[in-house]
């Protein structure tokens, strides 16, 4: 047992202890710490074993959310094996130990030793990069199979964001019917400026707009179903039905109505006095009159703010005088709820599939125009990869892949997309089942290490 007062001068704190376990590169590890706690140190160092433990650099994937951080990582291992080439034995020892290997074999230390020019070699290039750059290699090794003119060019930012401007201008300006009719029905709700942000923000779901584009009878339905008003997909009239169906309730609701005036009329507060004569001005109402009073009718069952059924429906009096009253009052006005909930569906429903309708033939004009300039942005090269190794016919490029790269890094991984995951579900989608088989104590022929702090993902919203 460890005397306290006499530490153990070799012995290893629990934070380093597991970090070093999650450096050893013998399995694959899914890592999860917060800002500082030497994340990227372990990645470091993982990278930094693996090829002390023979592997080659062409077989390391390392990837990172920016390419500043790439230059970081890459410069923490030279800066690490720059002087081990000069060190003595005992001091290369040290290095070993400092990144997790306890134990270190000759041939281990015969290639740390000549590591630092075994990188400085062009044929040992070791690749660390960012997620893009690393889709942009495998479109440019693929171009035929992936669909893309091989001379392709990247966009910055502000590239993106004029051609943009001109697809969005182009849309706004065609006068076919369907353009026409989404935007006069959002600007019912939205301003010009408001739809135009609405139609940029949509350039962020490509495989929807792309779905949009093959199949808009099918997204329409979609999103009706997801509005749980699925019946009414095919029938336009059916919000108009609703409203008119409120501002002209059945026999029984009118007699209910007409019994609240009399009521509040006779034993009511002065406010609700107020309140009976503008429900009876709503009653005797024509049709167009009748719409424009809503309000007036609504306000006696239901709160301006949260649209629920009033809490206090009638004074002490009232209720007194007119015992059934409140409860059939409270019944109608849930049934009134239920009505507007089935109008605000429709209308977000319809709404939703307008933004959908502009923002896929704005999106259209925005591939167009980037064909024909020959250039792809960053989310191009992402789903198009995606698509290149799903496609079935074209496993053969997924197989070349998948014998060049055998240790998978990610770092930052709770930036990282679905879609982005999606490619390494398609590079490495064997790789929990290539672990270390117990009864032959054999090491795994490929892993993956990915480490981020999941509290911070941006992508968390989307499952």
């Amino acid at each position: 047992m460890t005397d306290p007062a006499n530490p153990d001068p070799n012995a290893i704190d629990p934070a380093t202890a597991a970090q070093f376990r999650a450096a050893s590169p013998d399995q694959s590890v899914w890592v999860s710490a917060h800002a500082g706690t030497g994340k990227t140190r372990v990645l470091t160092y993982r990278v930094l074993r693996l090829l002390i433990d023979g592997a080659e650099p062409s077989e390391i994937l390392a990837l990172t959310y920016t390419r500043n951080a790439a230059t970081e990582m890459r410069n923490r291992i030279y800066d690490t094996i720059m002087t081990w080439p000069y060190l003595e034995k005992a001091n290369l020892i040290q290095e070993c130990k400092d990144i997790g290997i306890q134990s270190p074999t000759e041939d281990q230390l015969e290639r740390a030793r000549n590591l630092f020019a075994r990188l400085l070699d062009a044929t040992a290039f070791l690749r660390i990069e960012t997620i893009h750059a690393f889709c942009q290699s495998v479109l440019r090794r693929f171009p035929r199979e992936a669909g893309i003119n091989p001379y392709f060019r990247v966009m910055e930012e502000t590239q993106s964001r004029q051609i943009k401007q001109t697809a969005l201008a182009r849309t706004l300006s065609l006068s076919a019917d369907t353009i026409n009719d989404a935007l006069e029905r959002l600007a019912l709700v939205r301003d010009v400026d408001q739809i135009m942000e609405l139609i940029r923000e949509m350039g962020s779901y490509p495989a929807l707009l792309e779905q949009a584009s093959k199949s808009p009878s099918e997204v329409k339905r979609l999103v009706f179903e997801y509005m749980g008003c699925d019946d009414a997909v095919d029938d336009p009239g059916r919000v108009h039905q609703l409203i008119n169906a409120l501002a002209h309730p059945d026999a029984r609701a009118e007699a209910l109505l007409r019994r609240i005036v009399e009521a509040m009329s006779e034993d009511g507060t002065v406010t609700e006095k107020a309140k009976a004569a503008k429900l009876q001005s709503w009653l005797d109402a024509d049709h167009d009159k009748r719409h424009d009073q809503m309000l007036d009718y609504l306000k006696i069952f239901l709160t301006a703010t949260t649209g629920k059924v009033q809490s206090k429906l009638l004074t002490k009096a009232v209720d007194e005088n007119h015992p059934d009253l409140k409860r059939e009052m409270a019944f109608h006005g849930n049934m009134l709820t239920s009505q507007l909930k089935a109008i605000h569906a429709l209308d977000t429903a319809q709404n939703s599939f307008d933004l959908i309708q502009l923002a896929r033939t704005e999106f259209d004009h925005y591939q167009s125009l980037k064909w024909q300039r020959g250039m792809v942005d960053y989310d191009d090269l992402i789903r198009m990869t995606a698509r290149l190794l799903k496609d079935s016919g074209v496993a053969w490029v997924r197989y070349k892949l998948d014998q060049g790269i055998r240790y998978l890094m990610i770092d930052e991984a709770q930036d990282t997309s679905p879609e982005q995951w999606r490619i390494f579900d398609q590079l490495f989608d064997d790789q929990l089942n290539d672990q270390t088989d117990i009864k032959n104590n054999e090491k795994p022929n490929r892993t993956v290490f990915s480490v981020g702090d999941y509290k911070q993902s941006i992508y968390s919203f989307q499952g």
